[in-house]
């Protein structure tokens, strides 16, 4: 048998050994959309829900879930089992915080009775030359999706959050929402998770240029102090019944310069923050961060972490739809050299991964400990040691390398050989684990 695969035996035997404790030390891995095949029997909806016992295996082993509405809706007895189960995994009411659609949607507010009672809730495409009585008119306001009338969300209209009224009938609702009804499959969630949160020069921005217009075009103070103030009003009607707020907002990093203030208010606002294509540049085409920009989003990562606030990362594969290993490790152990146990949640999102393993990635159950200390600077890489592990980014655009402890090996996960130095390519991640093998 060659030698490292004899270590990666005896590497399985040091699994079991410890894996006790990687179940009892909480891995903060996290689910954003449930997959069908977590919940259901077939890859769809419309099959048979899973055995609530099959479902909770699945489920029980995320520390939080974001659209957990999709579990009350689609197996409500495998929801019922996990609220009565595992009442620390924290499942969250996903909605959109700033937009309404006509068929209801399933993440919005109610349409129907913003349009009857408060249509000048709704933001219009050109407020400078509007009429009073515009807000009426679908065709006056901002739609999602303004240029394909067959799109889901050509009738998805854009709201004015700053409105203070709003704000505080907005609050009530999604309190409402998150307190559920008692029933089986609508039993109260943790809290909030709100999407779609416009606060930032680079989102006011992206409005300004389409809709030079708008009401906000010319007063980002306004917008900006606005929307937190929304934030602010839904996070102290929703704590003081016991539940949370996590909005989704990318702390990119790089603006910094102009934004601390921002920056500083929003932090205020909430309970915790998803960032959505986490060291990316939102939903752009821009790769993955590296050099100054990686090392940017990092430093803002840890300020929300020192803030005392939940840092969420949600990841997403550069191939379409497909886990891309590559990307996964590089943000993987990205986040790994900066969590906190309690306050870091990871999530790789994608549509198809190649196991019928749902969201989880054999990675997650690495018994690797927990961190003992912090990130640290090696020949370009940054590392950081765990109880049971080492880890190593290289955020450059070339490649560099490592010299380990030269009284030992450590097996090289990705490559399951064991190293005494590992070559490390550019905009990588390695998860280095500890072997019995000592040198004579």
């Amino acid at each position: 048998m060659k030698k490292h695969k004899v270590v990666f035996l005896l590497f399985l035997l040091f699994f079991w050994n410890v894996q006790l404790l990687a179940a009892n030390e909480g891995k903060g891995i996290a689910n954003i959309f449930p997959q069908k095949l977590e919940l259901m029997t077939k890859d769809s909806w419309s099959s048979a829900p899973l055995s609530t016992n099959s479902a909770f295996d699945k489920l029980s082993r995320y520390d939080a879930v974001w659209c957990a509405q999709l579990i009350a809706r689609h197996n409500p007895k495998a929801w019922a089992f996990i609220r009565r189960n595992e009442p620390d995994i924290l499942m969250l009411h996903y909605i959109s915080g700033c937009s309404v659609q006509i068929d209801g949607g399933f993440v919005c507010l109610d349409y129907n009775y913003i349009n009857k009672h408060h249509p000048e809730w709704f933001l219009l495409a050109d407020n400078k030359n509007a009429d009073r009585g515009d807000y009426k008119y679908n065709n006056k306001r901002i739609r999602w999706n303004s240029e394909d009338k067959k799109h889901s969300y050509y009738n998805r209209f854009y709201l004015d959050v700053a409105n203070k009224e709003f704000q505080t009938w907005a609050a009530q609702e999604i309190l409402n929402l998150v307190k559920g009804s008692g029933q089986v499959g609508t039993g109260a969630y943790d809290g909030v998770a709100m999407d779609n949160v416009y606060v930032g020069r680079r989102l006011h921005k992206r409005f300004q240029f389409k809709y030079p217009n708008w009401k906000y075009a010319d007063d980002y103070a306004g917008w900006s102090k606005g929307y937190s103030d929304y934030l602010k009003t839904v996070k102290q009607v929703l704590n003081k019944h016991g539940f949370i707020l996590v909005a989704n907002h990318n702390p990119a990093g790089e603006d910094r310069a102009g934004e601390d203030q921002t920056w500083g208010t929003f932090y205020d606002s909430v309970d915790g923050l998803l960032s959505e294509q986490s060291l990316k540049s939102g939903w752009n085409k821009d790769s993955y961060f590296t050099g100054d920009k990686w090392l940017a989003a990092i430093e803002r990562h840890e300020e929300v972490l020192k803030k005392g606030l939940i840092n969420w990362w949600a990841c997403h594969p550069e191939g379409e739809h497909q886990r891309d290993e590559d990307i996964f490790m590089y943000t993987y152990c990205s986040w790994l050299l900066i969590r906190e146990p309690g306050k870091s949640l990871y999530s790789m999102h994608a549509t198809k991964f190649p196991s019928r393993n749902g969201s989880w990635c054999d990675e997650y159950d690495l018994p690797i400990g927990l961190p003992v200390s912090k990130r640290y600077l090696q020949n370009n890489c940054w590392l950081r040691e765990y109880n049971n592990g080492i880890i190593i980014v290289n955020p450059t655009k070339g490649k560099q390398k490592i010299i380990m402890d030269p009284q030992r090996l450590w097996l090289d996960w990705s490559s399951k050989k064991s190293v005494g130095e590992i070559d490390m390519p550019p905009r990588s991640g390695r998860i280095l684990l500890p072997t019995p093998y000592k040198p004579e």
